[in-house]
């Protein structure tokens, strides 16, 4: 049976590979941005924690939130520890949108959503085609049976 009549809902697997690859991909990207933005790129990042009543240490928290995109991003994209790195960019961007809050819907819609969609990988996990679930002994299969 062609994979376009057969029920699609038994490959979900699949779908949380090819989320995980361009998701995590992604917010690499952006942690990689800022890390070569240089200390004013990473300082204005970590700016973040002010409204959380943090008032010094912002290149430690620009660092701090670059790195865990980056680091975020490449565990999710090959699936090691993916709750982990997931938390982290959900942590992250929710510093992101605390930061964002006050400048307008465009600004702050962006962190929102790839919170959400690191939640979603938080909640979900890695699925079948990841190194979580060779640790955790979870048969491969390519399409469902």
């Amino acid at each position: 049976m062609s994979l376009l009549t057969r029920n699609l809902f038994g490959n979900q697997d699949l779908g949380l590979l090819v989320y995980r690859l361009v998701i995590g991909a992604c917010i690499f990207m952006h942690g990689l941005a800022k890390m070569q933005g240089g200390e004013a790129t990473l300082t204005t990042v970590g700016s973040a924690v002010a409204n959380v009543g943090i008032h010094e240490g912002f290149f430690i928290f620009g660092t701090l939130a670059a790195l865990t995109e980056i680091i975020g991003g490449v565990l999710v994209c090959i699936g090691l520890f993916t709750r982990l790195g997931a938390l982290g960019v959900v942590i992250t961007m929710l510093f992101a949108f605390l930061f964002q809050m006050d400048n307008g819907m465009m600004k702050w819609i962006y962190p929102i959503e790839v919170g959400v969609g690191f939640l979603m990988l938080f909640l979900a996990g890695p699925g079948r085609f990841s190194i979580d679930a060779m640790i955790s002994g979870k048969r491969l299969r390519l399409w469902s049976e």
